[in-house]
């Protein structure tokens, strides 16, 4: 059978709009994967700030701790300080030390 001009453009027709539909589909395809990747990437961000936070937090309550307990620490040198100076001020006149030296 011979192919006469109109059947040819009839033919490119059809495989213009098939080749223009397959672009189409491919630049859905290409903007939902974008759109999928920057979700992605803001589920990211959003988890390590989370963490962020969550680490902040526990450093501070580190801090804290710290600082409370270096407070103790001090506080608890200087009544050993004090008590020291009281022992060594009373043991010169004290005769239960004075005996035992």
């Amino acid at each position: 059978m011979l192919q006469t001009a109109a059947d040819t453009n009839l033919a490119d027709c059809v495989h213009i709009g098939s080749t223009q539909q397959f672009i189409n589909e491919v630049e859905q395809v290409s903007n939902a994967s974008q759109k999928c990747q920057h979700v992605s990437r803001r589920e990211e961000a959003v988890k390590e700030k989370s963490i962020l936070s969550q680490q902040k937090n526990v450093f501070k309550s580190l801090m804290s701790s710290s600082n409370l307990f270096v407070s103790s620490c001090c506080s608890a040198a200087g009544k050993l300080e004090k008590m020291a100076g009281f022992i060594w001020a009373n043991s010169r006149t004290s005769p239960v030390v004075k005996q035992a030296l």
